[in-house]
């Protein structure tokens, strides 16, 4: 799994590094409302523009020293950071002129409660709290005309720890309640003559994010709050990419709840309640409106991905072998909501795109944990879907990957070892009745001319209660209520299936996979007198893959699989 952390590089630009004492105690506290506003109309377009609004509150950068005491408390915060560049004139004429932009670069920055150390420094306790808070970033350009080069960059950030090579030495606590983060992203054309080329647009939301050497006690705290991560493009005529940052790239992001540590960990708590993490990209043309014409439309070179994470504990890779044991675990998940999803609904031709949607909850990577492991996920749901869509358009596809990816209580590591008959391990999962999760991916298409359909990949996939491991030893329980639908879709849209026919279909991969209660170990336990693994799972499960097409297929695979209640021992030497 991917591991999610943010850096606090520009809280390191915001602050300087005073001369404090070791021992130095910092209150910092505030109130009110930071507004941070950069604004372009130009009638006739423009090139080499750039655009930073940037707002912090409660800013704390160290250097290789120690400090004692920390509390940072955001309280009633509203921050705004706007960026926006306009040439359109709200008029279509097909006359022209034709006024566009060249090389726009927009950075909308919000930051509450952050601390960065550099290597060598030890703190004590550290409090971050944002409450009734608001934080909002967003960039827009809006052209009339062929663009190139759009770079744009929207991020939150809240209670932010960073101090990879530090020792948090006691008590580390974070809370988010009844607050907000919202980033934004949006390049829009206003008619059917406005080429788009070489678009970046990057949304990002983190919420208490712990980055530490080695860590003591950690309780991050998400209730009540909300990420929204939302890129969004309008070309109402093609989406190319040639510059050497090719592809075009939508990346949305929603972080909550993230600890990474080098070394060591005592006693760490993730709790999400009553929150909602919402990552969206996309991409639309004239087709959306009904009634307009098609006037071209190709996509081409672009990727695009949506990730919600919340309770998120890691490793880094450049750890040393042997570090990253955890004391105790616990992650906890209730009445959280996730949905990422991704669309494309616009397109002549598709070429080369890739989709990617995922959420994950409850997620934990390491070497030991020597302790113990709650996980548990309880009247919540996520959502992650990719579609490309045409309505009436007669679209071929070529080169498309589609992956939607849902995973909830993961343990993955070296192992997991402690004597006596405790439970040491404990998943738990309810997804009675409106939660679940939906991993979907859909494809329309037309085409009647040849083919239609080429060299595509959909996957799907729903995963609770995961175990892979080395060694387990201890007693573990796996108790799982569940509802999983993974389903793939790839048909004709409307106008070629019922007039003027599809085109054929070469080469399609379709993946739908659910999957509860999964135990991975080369060894397992034999305790004397206890059952050593329980599972239990009690539900509803639906992998579905369809294709269709008015013309001919070859060259497709379809796999439906769902699996609950399974124990898998690799054979010898295979590893994990």
């Amino acid at each position: 799994m991917k591991k999610y952390l943010t850096t606090t590089a520009v809280s390191l630009a915001l602050a300087a590094s005073p001369a404090l004492a070791d021992d130095t105690d910092i209150d910092q506290i505030l109130h009110g409302v930071q507004v941070a506003l950069n604004a372009i109309y130009a009638g006739d377009g423009g090139d080499d523009i750039t655009q930073a609004a940037t707002n912090a509150g409660n800013i704390i950068a160290r250097g290789a020293d120690s400090l004692d005491d920390i509390y940072q408390a955001a309280v009633g915060v509203d921050q705004m950071a706007t960026n926006y560049v306009n040439s359109t004139d709200g008029f279509y004429d097909p006359a022209g002129p034709f006024d566009g932009f060249e090389d726009v670069t927009q950075t909308a920055t919000n930051v509450l409660n952050s601390l960065s150390m550099e290597a060598g420094a030890t703190v004590e306790t550290i409090t971050q709290r944002t409450i009734y808070s608001g934080q909002a970033a967003d960039n827009s350009v809006f052209f009339d005309g062929d663009s190139v080069g759009i770079d744009q960059s929207a991020l939150n950030a809240a209670n932010l720890v960073n101090a990879p090579a530090t020792d948090l030495t006691e008590n580390v606590r974070q809370v988010m309640r009844y607050s907000d983060q919202t980033a934004t992203n949006s390049a829009i054309g206003d008619d059917y003559f406005d080429d788009l080329t070489d678009v970046v647009q990057s949304a990002l939301n983190v919420a208490n994010s712990v980055s530490g050497a080695n860590l003591d006690d950690v309780t991050q705290r998400m209730a009540h709050s909300s990420q929204r991560a939302t890129n969004t493009i309008v070309s109402q005529d093609d989406l190319r990419a040639t510059r050497a940052r090719n592809p075009n790239l939508q990346d949305a992001v929603n972080a909550a709840n993230l600890i990474n540590f080098l070394e060591d960990a005592q006693s760490l708590k993730q709790v999400s309640v009553s929150s909602e993490q919402i990552a969206y990209n996309m991409v639309l043309g004239p087709d959306i409106y009904p009634g307009n014409p098609n006037f071209g439309d190709v996509v081409e070179n672009l990727d695009q991905t949506a990730t919600n994470v919340t309770n998120s504990v890691s490793v880094p890779e450049t750890a040393d072998l042997g570090d990253g044991d955890i004391e105790t675990l616990v992650q906890r998940s209730r009445d959280l909501v996730q949905r990422a999803g991704n669309l494309i609904d616009m397109g002549d031709s598709i070429d080369d795109v890739t989709q990617t949607a995922t959420n994950a909850a409850n997620i934990a990577q390491f070497d030991d944990i020597e302790g113990s492991v709650d996980q548990r996920w309880a009247q919540s749901y996520q959502t992650a879907t990719n579609v490309v869509a045409f309505g009436l358009g007669d679209a071929g596809i070529y080169d498309l990957t589609q992956t939607a990816t849902n995973v909830v209580n993961s343990l993955s590591g070296d192992d997991i070892k402690q004597d006596g008959t405790d439970v040491v391990v404990s998943q738990v999962v309810d997804m009675s009745g409106l939660s679940g999760q939906l991993a979907g991916n859909f494809v329309s298409f037309g085409s009647e001319d040849g083919e239609g359909l080429v060299d595509v990949a959909q996957s799907a996939t729903n995963a609770a209660n995961m175990i892979s491991l080395n060694e387990l030893q201890g007693v573990t329980v796996q108790n799982a209520y569940f509802q999983q639908v993974a389903g793939n879709v790839a048909v004709p849209n409307l106008a070629s299936f019922f007039m003027t026919g599809s085109g054929d279909i070469l080469d399609l991969d379709q993946s739908a996979v659910n999957a509860v209660n999964v135990i991975s170990a080369d060894e397992l336990p034999d305790i004397q007198g206890a059952t050593d693994i329980s599972q239990f799972g009690s539900g509803f499960q639906l992998a579905t893959n369809i294709a269709a097409t008015t013309a001919s297929v070859s060259g497709v695979t379809q796999a439906a699989t769902n699996v609950a209640n399974s124990i898998g021992m690799p054979s010898a030497g295979s590893g994990n």
